[in-house]
């Protein structure tokens, strides 16, 4: 037991964060989308600016030509995190002096040789605060593991982008248990979505979308174990992958119940970019993952050919809807949008999906998160004096309307929980099958970035964990909520209690700006593909190849 009490330790926690921030202009409080704000915060010069524009393979590009250097990219980048912590709540730490030596160092090594220390040498990073950094504090979003004393290595997850050459410059939010779409705590406050500042960005890794939003980092790291990257980038208009379990490290990460492996955590980009993503992904599993973290699966990265061209026709399956919640008229319009466009590519044929038992599926995965009623996240709340957040009190089955599947478990009925999740996936497999797609396009959620707090449901990204496939998000380029389009009332019948929360919370006014984000999704292990497939609906929708892209001609103001 601490002997601060909590709110001794949030102050003093949150001071400390403070004093490696940037000085920037305040923002005033009415103004709701910040997502430009960094051009009027008067610390970056129009170079600084146009650098943290470039899309995260260009940025590696230049880099590597020494066309820009490590440190200068570094300085813009934190200047950049800086302007975005004050206007969303993003960070626990910005790291100007590791970053800056790091990037130094990078800058005399490719002068001295000519090569560049690695595939991402000197590219900016940032990573959620649960994955460990040597002599950092580590919270996972708890009052009272800021007390204890901060990991003497970094997780491996780190360890392995740095040796790729990639800078450190920050470490980014995440709620209280790491087990909401949304991202509060008691600790670290509410992090805000920079298109509007009364949405949530997502969660748990919410922290690190609303950074890429405001383009405070070019790529990042996050977790996943019902969402969490997904969310969060479909919530702030980028691009993530939640990988198959086991091809990133996990070791060195900070859990509230480490062993728990009903459902397993996987880690996982954030980026503006689909070669972004696959930058990210690329440099971590070609340094061998496995050769250090022993839970890691030995599967080196694949270069393959998919694509428009790479076979005769691609077969997309489409999921309108997961048969539980509508998705809201936004979403509905996007996928709508995704789907004409794809339809009318010659190479590209729509398989209308059926859903099956998504409901079931919730009922399952909501119940294995928790096989100890959670006791173990009570206790840890309880031994930092800190109060839950609504969110974690709903997950935890706390409150009336909460997860009502949350409750202890005998080591029977665990063995019998983890049978019905086999036999699940079995019968998800056949029916996948049926089909016969190779990819699936949904909804990442049942609407845009919500108002804060109402984030409840999530099933049409917690399957995926569920089934362990990987999934990777984009944006619907254009397609935001806009009550002018989408209408102010939603003409539709719910059909169970969970649809009905949800349409009654539809407010296309509030929601106002919120971006729209699809998900593409593949067999397990099928993770290469799933780049390649999102790659391919991103090109087609949003014609501007894969991704962001189209850095390559930027001409940079003289430093």
């Amino acid at each position: 037991m601490p002997t601060e009490s909590a709110n001794a330790i949030i102050k003093r926690v949150r001071a400390s964060r403070d004093k490696t921030l940037i000085d920037t202009n305040p923002i005033p409080t009415s103004r709701l989308n910040v997502i430009d704000i960094a051009s009027d915060s008067g610390i970056l010069t129009p170079r600084a600016l146009a650098i943290t524009n470039l899309p995260t393979e260009d940025l590696l590009h230049r880099l590597h030509l020494r066309e820009i250097t490590a440190v200068e990219t570094a300085w813009a980048f934190l200047r950049r995190a800086s302007v975005a912590q004050v206007a969303v709540n993003c960070l626990t730490e910005l790291m100007p002096e590791e970053a800056l030596e790091r990037a130094a160092f990078l800058d005399a090594v490719i002068e001295t040789t000519g090569q560049p220390v690695g595939p991402l040498h000197g590219l900016p990073i940032s990573l959620k605060e649960h994955i460990g950094l040597a002599g950092h504090s580590l919270s996972a979003g708890y009052v009272v593991w800021t007390t204890h004393d901060p990991p003497t290595q970094d997780a491996e997850l780190a360890a392995l982008l740095k040796r790729a050459g990639a800078v450190v410059i920050c470490r980014t939010t995440e709620p209280q248990s790491i087990m909401h779409l949304e991202t509060s705590s008691p600790l670290w406050g509410v992090t805000t979505n920079p298109y509007n500042r009364n949405l949530t960005p997502g969660g748990s890794s919410g922290g690190e979308a609303a950074l890429q939003a405001m383009r405070g980092s070019p790529l990042g790291f996050g977790s996943d174990i019902g969402g969490s990257v997904r969310c969060p980038a479909a919530n702030c208009g980028l691009y993530s992958l939640r990988p198959t379990a086991l091809r990133l490290p996990r070791s060195g990460v900070k859990s509230s119940m480490p062993g728990a492996e009903a459902i397993l955590g996987v880690m996982g980009p954030i980026s503006s970019s689909v070669a972004g993503l696959e930058v990210g992904m690329r440099a971590v599993i070609e340094g061998e993952p496995w050769m250090y973290d022993p839970a890691c699966v030995r599967m080196p990265w694949r270069k393959l050919g998919v694509g428009i061209g790479a076979k005769e026709k691609i077969r997309v399956g489409v999921m309108r809807w997961d048969g539980v919640v509508m998705p809201t008229p936004t979403i509905q319009r996007a996928l709508s949008h995704a789907v004409d466009k794809l339809s009318k590519h010659p190479r590209v044929e729509i398989v209308e999906y059926e859903s099956l038992e998504h409901w079931e599926a919730w009922k399952l995965i909501a119940e294995l998160y928790f096989l100890d009623g959670g006791k173990t996240v009570r206790d840890i709340m309880s031994e930092g004096g800190e109060e839950p957040e609504p969110l974690t009190s709903h997950i935890l089955g706390d409150d009336p309307h909460g997860n009502k599947y949350c409750r202890p478990h005998t080591v029977k009925e665990v063995w019998d929980l983890c049978a019905r999740r086999d036999e699940f996936r079995k019968r998800y497999l056949h029916h996948w099958q049926s089909h016969q797609i190779d990819c699936l396009l949904s909804p990442v959620g049942p609407g845009t970035a919500p108002l804060l707090g109402t984030s409840k449901y999530w099933g049409y990204t917690s399957i995926w964990n569920l089934l362990d496939y990987p999934s990777a998000t984009l944006p619907i380029h254009g397609i935001v909520c806009d009550p002018s389009i989408d209408g102010a009332t939603w003409d539709y019948t719910p059909v169970n209690e969970e649809d009905r929360r949800h349409w009654k919370g539809w407010d296309p006014v509030g929601m106002r700006g919120g971006p729209a984000g699809l998900q593409v999704t593949g067999l397990k292990g099928m993770d290469e593909e799933v780049l390649g497939w999102v790659g391919v609906v991103d090109g087609v929708v949003n014609g501007r190849g894969r991704g962001l892209g189209g850095g390559g001609g930027v001409v940079l103001p003289p430093a």
